[in-house]
């Protein structure tokens, strides 16, 4: 059987705003690299990325990586990132590994978890 390795990931503008919504498995060899995240970090310079993945089913280290580098590439550019939206796996795997607090994540706006609980065993 093969796994799952569907994702998306769809761009949009709104003024001064983009917003990236990613949806399927943010995992290594599937999600966190898909080509189009190259595109994502490039799309002109918007002052603010809002980035939703309320979508995401799995996150793994690479998952975790390609938001960091994303973070990375647009602070240099002056961009600030917010995650809007976050499933539960993504919200606990960014508390577990206490980058909750370098991302913005806005509060109340997660899926699937109620505010504060992790419970990603």
């Amino acid at each position: 059987m093969t796994p799952d390795t569907s994702f998306g990931l769809r761009v949009t503008s709104h003024g001064a705003t983009r917003v990236i919504h990613a949806a399927g498995r943010l995992v290594a060899g599937a999600g966190a690299d898909a080509p189009a995240w190259a595109a994502a970090g490039t799309l002109g310079l918007p002052d603010h990325v809002l980035l939703d993945l309320g979508d995401v089913t799995a996150i793994d280290a690479g998952g975790v990586g390609r938001l960091v580098g994303l973070r990375q590439t647009l602070a240099r550019r002056g961009t600030r990132l917010t995650i809007r939206t976050a499933s539960a796996r993504v919200r606990c795997l960014l508390h577990l590994t206490r980058l909750d607090a370098i991302f913005g994540i806005a509060p109340g706006r997660d899926r699937g978890a109620a505010a504060g609980l992790c419970r990603c065993a």
